[in-house]
């Protein structure tokens, strides 16, 4: 893995974004990304979104950690 890289992206991604919707994924979504579940989304106010999986393959939406 090549940690820095990824972080790099992470930041380009993530960084000065400003989250306007949460809500879960829609049972169309869930289908076109071919898993049984409906993970929470949260998106992003240049039109990307974010959304738990159950693993770095893509197999599943997932769970989502949270503090506070």
């Amino acid at each position: 893995m090549d940690e820095w890289k990824w972080t790099q992206a992470a930041r380009k991604a993530l960084l000065n974004k400003k989250i306007i919707e949460v809500r879960w994924m829609t049972d169309k979504e869930a289908k076109a990304n071919c898993w049984d579940m409906r993970p929470l989304m949260l998106i992003l106010d240049d039109g990307n979104w974010i959304a738990p999986m159950m693993d770095d393959e893509g197999n599943n939406g997932g769970a989502l950690a949270a503090t506070g």
